[in-house]
This record gives C-alpha cells, structure tokens and sequence, in this order.
C-alpha cells in the first residue's frame, strides 16, 4: 500500500543537458522506426552489397546521432522532437503517481508549475494546446493508442493502454473543463 497520499509537481521536469539517456531513447526509438516503416530496408536493398547497406544505415544512424545530441533539451524550445520528449517526461511523472497508487489506494497530484499550463497560469483568454502545455502535450501523445480511429499496431495500443488508462482518463476529466476549474481538477 503506498504511504504517500499526494504529490506536487513544484517544477515541470526537464532532462538534464548532459543526459545522454534521451539520445540513447531516441535514437533506439529512432531505430525501431525506421524498421517498421520500411526505411531500413531500403537503405540495405539499394546498397551494392551488405557491406555497402551496413554502411549506409551507420551513416544514416550516425546523422541522426549528432541531430539529436545538437537539439534543445528546453521542453518548450522543441519542434519536431516534442513528442518524444514528451514521451520520456510522461514516463518519469507517470512513476512518481505510480508510487502513489499501490495497493489501489486514492491519490492527489498537483502540477504546481506555471510552466505545466502557462496560457491557463498567465490567465490567457486562448486555452493552452500541445505545443505550449506539457499536460496537454501528454494527452496529445496518448490520444492515438485510444483513439477509435488509430492506426497504432493493436499490441502497441494495448500496452499503453495497460500502463497509461488512468493518467489519460484524469487528464481527460481535467483538460476539458473550463479554465477557471482546470486548475483545481481533482480526478
């Protein structure tokens, strides 16, 4: 049974700019993709010979590589990467509410930083989206495995469905009420 009935975000986490696990993260990511997409083997099957293949997805590792280890570790700084990012985030606050919930005990979490929802902190008239809110960025980057129209592999949407149900359905409660009460959402 957890010990511990709330927790408070003060900061929204960022990865340490020396971390190399986010670059590993990706570039397996990175990988796994490539494979699933085809790209891999075109890169091997246009080549002259295996070696030549070998050769190429090295290259093209090796390029993303350095793209990734050049790119800003700042959440709100990042374009394309985003939801990667956002990916690895999700991870490390899903563990800590985790801990929470053992033994299926309730639990209350509290996102503190402005830098969670600045639209809603700054009291903005537009409502913060998944480029500015890293909690709306979350629901962004889960909506697609629960999403009847997906075209996430089914063992894919079936795991992160295991693993993430309850964070998607607090976020959906809380993200889609109005402003004035989005910041005291209790799920």
């Amino acid at each position: 049974m957890a010990a511990i009935g709330s927790v408070y975000f003060l900061a929204r986490p960022n990865p340490h700019p020396d971390d190399l696990r986010l670059a590993v993260h990706a570039i397996n990511d990175w990988i796994v993709r490539a494979i699933d997409n085809g790209e891999f083997n075109e890169w091997v099957r246009h080549a002259a010979s295996l070696d030549a293949g070998a050769s190429e997805v090295r290259r093209q590792a090796r390029s993303e590589w350095y793209r990734l280890l050049a790119r800003s570790t700042a959440w709100s700084q990042l374009g394309a990467d985003r939801d990667t990012v956002t990916w690895d985030i999700l991870v490390l606050v899903w563990q800590v509410i985790g801990r929470l919930l053992r033994g299926g005990v309730p639990a209350r979490v509290i996102f503190v930083d402005a830098a969670f929802a600045p639209l809603l902190a700054a009291g903005a008239a537009e409502p913060d989206t998944p480029e500015t809110s890293l909690l709306h960025n979350i629901r962004h980057v889960l909506w697609p495995y629960f999403s009847a129209e997906s075209d996430k592999p089914a063992r894919d949407r079936h795991i992160v469905q295991a693993m993430y149900e309850p964070l998607w359905a607090a976020l959906n409660r809380c993200l889609q009420q109005t402003p004035e009460r989005t910041s005291t959402c209790t799920p």
